[in-house]
C-alpha cells in the first residue's frame, strides 16, 4: 500500500471516529432531554390531578348551598 493510501485511510479513520463521538454526544443529549420531558410530564400530570381534586372538593362544598329549582 502506498503512503498516500495509508494517510487517506488514517484521515478516514479519524473522521469516522469524530463522527462516532459526535453521534454519541448527540444521543446522550437526546436521552437527557427525554428524561427531562418525562419528568416534566409527570409533574404536570400530578398538578392536573391536584387541580381536579381541588375542583371536585370545591364543587362538593358549593353544591349543597345552591338553591333547588322546581321541576
Amino acid at each position: 500500500m502506498s503512503i498516500t493510501a495509508l494517510r487517506d485511510l488514517q484521515t478516514l479513520d479519524e473522521r469516522l471516529r469524530l463522527l462516532a463521538e459526535d453521534a454519541a454526544r448527540q444521543l446522550g443529549t437526546a436521552k437527557q432531554r427525554l428524561h427531562v420531558a418525562k419528568a416534566m410530564s409527570t409533574i404536570r400530570l400530578a398538578q392536573a390531578r391536584d387541580a381536579g381534586a381541588s375542583a371536585a372538593k370545591l364543587i362538593a362544598r358549593i353544591t349543597p348551598t345552591l338553591p333547588v329549582q322546581a321541576a
